[in-house]
């Protein structure tokens, strides 16, 4: 496991010259505004004095962690969670969607939990990528396929499928289908403190890529989300496991769109693994 972190930061001579006596060279960036990305890995012997530029600089960090080949292989569960968004639910003027699609009896405007779908989603055009798994902007935990991938990837494991429309017309779209992910489970967090929601009670935890995902329970499914609510502000989302089957099923499919996190137990023992070694 690497810890990784990309870097974006407005690159003026200044903050060129800071990197630079630091032994980091910043690459060239866009001419008009200067902006310049950067990755690096916890391991390289140039982070310590990366990560102190940061605090000193307006950086911008995003962490992501690599996982080897041997991690993913092992682990019983591992989060799936999506490289990008496509599209938007519709209606998407002023948050049309919500009434559309779900109960908000219990929904919590102020924190985003409490969403219960009781409608398919409607989109303005099928989904890109006929070999991809999807996931929509504001909907963090529920994922779009191809009708096809369903039948030859999901379907053989039982995992269930509800349809999609097509916003413009109101009919059932035939290039896409949203996977149906009805299973709740607890994720192991008594370490975690929650964000309490002074509007509705509820608890929300702040999502984090750095390192294994939380602990999962047993369950005799093939996919769930988890009963806590995580993110920040007006959203909430669960996160989405995976039993290793269905990985290596999506994995030797070949599909695109998404990558997978370890649970925490399933590092339990590979603490010497290479970090070299591919994830």
């Amino acid at each position: 496991m690497r810890i990784l972190h990309h870097l974006g930061l407005r690159a003026g001579d200044r903050e060129r010259a800071a990197f630079r006596e630091a032994g980091i060279e910043l690459p060239d960036g866009a001419r008009s505004v200067g902006i310049v990305g950067l990755d690096m890995a916890e391991d390289d012997a140039r982070w310590p004095a990366a990560a102190a530029l940061c605090r000193k600089l307006r950086v911008v960090d995003s962490v992501s962690t690599e996982f080897t080949s041997t991690e993913m292989e092992r682990a019983q569960w591992l989060g799936m969670i999506a490289r990008g968004h496509h599209g938007y639910p519709e209606p998407s003027d002023k948050g049309g969607y919500l009434n559309a699609t779900f109960d908000l009896a219990n929904y919590c405007r102020a924190c985003g939990a409490g969403l219960k779908q009781t409608a398919p989603f409607r989109l303005r055009k099928a989904p890109a990528g006929k070999r991809s798994i999807l996931q929509l902007n504001w909907i963090l935990d529920e994922f779009f396929v191809a009708p096809d991938v369903w039948q030859t990837v999901f379907e053989p494991l039982g995992v269930g499928c509800r349809l999609v429309i097509l916003h413009k017309t109101g009919k059932v779209m035939n290039s896409a289908v949203q996977l149906d992910i009805p299973a709740i489970r607890d994720l192991a967090l008594e370490d975690r403190k929650p964000e309490v929601c002074t509007s509705c009670s509820r608890g929300k935890y702040r999502y984090s890529l750095r390192g294994a995902y939380p602990e999962s329970a047993d369950a005799d499914v093939v996919i769930f989300k988890s009963s806590q609510y995580f993110g920040s502000g007006g959203q909430a989302f669960r996160l989405v496991l995976v039993a290793n089957r269905l990985y290596r099923k999506i994995r030797d499919a070949d599909l695109r769109g998404v990558t997978f996190y370890p649970t925490a137990g399933s590092l339990d023992g590979l603490k010497d693994t290479a970090a070299g070694e591919g994830g």
